[in-house]
């Protein structure tokens, strides 16, 4: 059992699937190119470090530096001690380790500086360089990406996942979840998971749903996550895409986006998922919808390399709240003008809001849904902690970071009994106080849905994509 909790650990595929941390199995090797361009290129990497005026402005948007006011994990200490590095004044050690390890790859802080640093490639080049540290073999790292970043391995992987999580987990009815039966190295027992599905997304449906002949075709990339762990959300938007008449093509082929392995500088097993993905999606011109932001901004900004039919590829990916809003007319169509009687807020995912800049479009989409019992969240662009596997390996600082944002939730359901109860007064009837948080990221989903029970605050926690799902004609 053991052996195969190790085995099972060095995966980082924003699943519970890994259960240490995958970062200290990295080991830096030679840099690898993806289409023409070389990644993690040691002279590109110091012609933008010099980039950096050491504003600061990076200070006021990173959560972890909001908590920890130690500045050498927020973007500009990063910078600093990567210089300091590659000229020879510093050594590997624990505190550049550290640096690069303690960091929620959320971009905030690209997104925050004036200079356009590249922040996502400058923290997987850290990562990668500080893998010497850890004193992991080669023979670990190829295994890594020979295996897992093979071809029908990644779905491999997470069945054999599926079947030990049932060994090591309890389910936590009637809750949607699973806590472990023991504590395990960097993984609490009181963190609150989904389960892994025993049939993923993917091989549970058939790959062309053709319901509506004659209408247009478009691709679902599904994402690890709504794959293998929460299926119901792939379901809710495969119904929805296919009531407002949409034939969905979802490719038995298509695999994680490699997001995980990228932000975790291993860029050889990064480059093998993406081109896979590419051969899958590229042929095809097909419009590709996805749930997940991380996967819509990796494959919109970082498949641009992958040559003419990788940047196809990107340039067709959009994430399913834009997609949805640019064909409001046709989703307007189908859903139900039923009494609403609940209230729901939007949180903003990382990835969507600062990495694609996708903010009005969920919003408008939860309105027409809520109409004025749709109530803004304050704060909702701060970051809630999740952050990948960040969340497990930094579990107690992530639930820290997340305590505004749960504070903000329970004034936020302050609010909308303050208004139900004048509401009622007002027109002599009685709505319900069933409020939700809704989002688009379904890591963010889990983070807070974690953090809300453990701070008692009785709001529930769902995708888009399912509510969407739930107020669609019969």
């Amino acid at each position: 059992a053991k052996s195969a909790v190790t085995l099972f650990s060095t995966v980082n595929f924003e699943i519970p699937i890994q259960l240490i941390n995958l970062r200290s199995y990295v080991l830096a090797v030679k840099p690898a190119t993806i289409g023409s361009k070389i990644m993690f290129n040691e002279q590109e990497i110091r012609s933008q470090l010099k980039i950096c005026v050491k504003c600061g402005k990076c200070l006021t948007r990173c959560p972890v530096y909001r908590e920890t006011r130690d500045e050498k994990v927020v973007a500009r200490g990063k910078i600093s001690l990567a210089q300091a590095y590659l000229e020879g004044e510093i050594g590997l050690s624990e505190t550049l380790a550290r640096a690069a390890a303690e960091c929620l790859y959320c971009l905030n802080c690209q997104d925050s500086c004036p200079n356009g640093i590249p922040m996502d490639m400058i923290i997987p080049f850290l990562r990668k360089t500080t893998a010497y540290h850890s004193k992991i073999t080669a023979t670990t790292h190829n295994i890594i990406t020979k295996t897992v970043a093979k071809s029908g391995h990644v779905r491999q992987f997470a069945r054999a996942a599926s079947i030990v999580s049932r060994l090591l987990a309890r389910q936590i009815p009637p809750e949607r979840g699973i806590h472990l039966k023991l504590s395990l190295p960097n993984f609490p027992s009181r963190r609150l998971l989904p389960g892994l599905a025993q049939t993923s997304f993917v091989e549970s449906i058939p790959e062309m749903n053709n319901l509506q002949a004659g209408k247009k075709t478009i691709a679902f990339f599904v994402g690890c996550l709504h794959n293998y762990l929460d299926v119901p959300t792939g379901l809710a938007t495969l119904r929805v895409l296919n009531k407002m008449g949409y034939d969905v093509w979802i490719p038995k082929n298509q695999t994680c986006c490699g997001l995980p392995f990228l932000s975790a500088g291993m860029d050889e097993a990064y480059r093998r998922l993406a081109e896979q993905n590419r051969e899958v999606f590229s042929p095809h011109t097909t419009e590709i919808v996805t749930t997940c932001p991380s996967c819509a901004t990796t494959i919109r900004k970082h498949y641009q390399t992958l040559g003419t039919t990788g940047a196809v590829m990107a340039r067709g990916v959009v994430d399913l709240s834009t997609f949805l809003w640019e064909h409001r007319s046709e989703l307007e169509a189908v859903l139900s003008p039923g009494s609403i009687t609940e209230f729901a807020t939007y949180h903003d995912p990382c990835h969507l809001a600062h990495g694609l800049d996708v903010r009005h479009q969920p919003r408008a989409l939860l309105k027409l849904l809520y109409q004025d019992n749709f109530m803004e969240l304050s704060q909702a662009d701060r970051c809630c902690g999740g952050g990948g596997s960040f969340s497990l390996t930094h579990y107690d600082l992530s639930q820290k970071i997340c305590a505004s944002k749960v504070k903000n939730i329970a004034a936020w359901k302050v609010k909308v009994q303050a208004k139900n109860r004048a509401s009622q007064q007002k027109q002599n009837s009685s709505l319900t106080e069933k409020t939700r948080v809704v989002t688009a990221c379904p890591l963010c989903e889990i983070q807070l849905r974690d953090a809300l029970k453990n701070n008692n605050v009785n709001v529930a926690v769902t995708h888009l994509a399912d509510e969407i799902a739930r107020h669609l004609k019969p």
